[in-house]
């Protein structure tokens, strides 16, 4: 789970690929302990099942950065910090077996890092960035 962005290639089919194994995608997973940019790298972190994990991206330049929790509880370091990224960046996942996103307040069960963060969906009911759809073969 985690973050691409417009140069994310999607792909309908059967694939090995996802997010974070090229430069466009960056991505935890607690289940295999790795973290995913270009590449695999170790992640300590161990997810119990089932679980919920929070993604929190604080794109402020020049210190960018990607946090990630496990059952509200947050990394204190962050996973990714100082990328950069083409165009816009959007929530994804990949090898989900059963999972849900959640963007409002209302739906999620645990609070950003701090108050400096906001969900992508606004109480009023404004979504910020804009959805979007894998790519047709």
């Amino acid at each position: 789970i985690g973050w691409v962005d417009e140069g994310f290639e999607f792909d309908d089919g059967p694939s090995d690929d996802g997010v974070g194994d090229d430069k466009h995608g960056w991505g935890v997973d607690g289940a295999r302990q790795h973290k995913w940019h270009d590449g695999p790298e170790d992640y300590e972190k161990v997810w119990p099942w089932p679980v919920t994990i929070g993604c929190a991206v604080d794109l402020d330049v020049p210190k960018r950065r990607m946090i990630f929790s496990v059952d509200g509880v947050w990394d204190e370091e962050p996973a990714f910090e100082g990328f950069s990224f083409e165009g816009s960046i959007y929530p994804a996942a990949t090898g989900i077996q059963v999972g849900t996103f959640r963007f409002s307040q209302e739906d999620c069960r645990y609070s950003p890092p701090d108050d400096s963060y906001r969900y992508l969906r606004l109480q009023d009911g404004i979504r910020t960035g804009r959805p979007r759809r894998p790519a047709s073969p």
